[in-house]
Parts: C-alpha cells; sequence; structure tokens
C-alpha cells in the first residue's frame, strides 16, 4: 500500500485505463487523419476528369444549339454557337470534330 491507503492494484488499473483512453484517442485521430488526407490524394486526378467531361457536354450542347440555329435560318447565330463548340475541340471524339 501506498502513503494514501490506496492498493497499488488500484494504481495499476487507474494507470492503465488512462493509458487505454489515450491510446484510443490516438488511433481515432489517426484514422480521422487518413480518412481525410487520402481522397484529397486521389481529388485532383477525379476533378480533372470531371473538368473534362463538363467542358465535353459543352461543346456537344454548343453543337446542338448550331444545329437548331442553322435549321431554322438563324444562319449568323449558328456560325456564333459553332464557333464556341470549336473553342473546347479538343475534348471532342473524332466523329465529333467532324460533324462540328
Amino acid at each position: 500500500m501506498f502513503s494514501d491507503g490506496r492498493p497499488v492494484l488500484d494504481r495499476i488499473r487507474f494507470l492503465i485505463r488512462a493509458f487505454d483512453k489515450k491510446l484510443t484517442l490516438v488511433i481515432l485521430a489517426s484514422i480521422l487523419l487518413l480518412t481525410t488526407s487520402l481522397p484529397l490524394a486521389a481529388g485532383p486526378q477525379a476533378t480533372e476528369a470531371d473538368k473534362q467531361k463538363t467542358i465535353r457536354r459543352v461543346a456537344k450542347y454548343w453543337i446542338q444549339v448550331g444545329a437548331v440555329q442553322y435549321k431554322r435560318g438563324l444562319y449568323e447565330s449558328a456560325e456564333q454557337s459553332l464557333l464556341s463548340a470549336q473553342k473546347y475541340q479538343k475534348y471532342l471524339s473524332a466523329d465529333e470534330r467532324e460533324k462540328l
């Protein structure tokens, strides 16, 4: 026994419980850190692919708008729409570029 009257086993149990709480906290903090940092590593690649897909959709939209305008006889507007699509032609497939 120690001078305060508590047995040694009580002190050991207290230290083990304190260590368990700290260890649990460290493990949870590590998991949190890993889960927040892993998506950041893959993020730029995913966003670049999404960006290219979005740009391709914009180009296809301008092609469709230009085609509708051309059919309606709005030739100057159709030309402007197709010129807008032409800015994004590197994101189009070969068939889509040919259509443009």
